[in-house]
């Protein structure tokens, strides 16, 4: 990922409702959720990677989680048997507007930016859906999913 937002370059503003600010925000466009689950350059990134590393696998109009994915969700904290038992659906497709690329979505979606923001690779900033990216958890994605974020 290549022009990558620096803390600096966003200072705490106030919330910005207005969409049309919002969606030409470059902070905004870089890493966000959408709903509750990641979206943006970063969203799109994480997904691809698990992809990449077999985790996850493109089925239908959905993904599929793989044995490794099982492992790897797991090890954040995430119980899929305990995600499979709600009524949503599990691993949807969600395309991201600003990259014109999938991200992940549904209940896993969900309990992957928990987990995120839980172990504060990810945290929440003083402007609507905007997510910041950690040192934590740019370290994270390096070493866990060999991605710079």
């Amino acid at each position: 990922m290549n022009s990558v937002p620096s803390d600096r370059q966003f200072s705490a503003s106030k919330p910005d409702d207005n969409r049309v600010n919002l969606y030409k925000r470059a902070d905004f466009k870089y890493c966000r959720s959408c709903y509750n689950h990641p979206a943006g350059k970063v969203g799109v990134a994480l997904t691809d990677a698990m992809i990449q590393h077999g985790y996850l696998q493109v089925k239908d109009h959905g993904f599929e989680i793989t044995s490794k994915g099982h492992t790897f969700f797991n090890n954040l904290g995430i119980d899929i048997d305990s995600l499979k038992t709600t009524q949503r659906p599990l691993a949807r497709i969600c395309t991201d507007w600003s990259e014109k690329m999938p991200h992940l979505a549904g209940s896993l979606g969900d309990a992957f930016l928990s987990q995120l923001l839980k172990r504060q690779y990810l945290t929440r900033t003083t402007v609507r859906r905007v997510l910041r990216v950690t040192d934590a958890g740019r370290d994270w994605a390096k070493k866990t999913l060999h991605i710079d974020l």
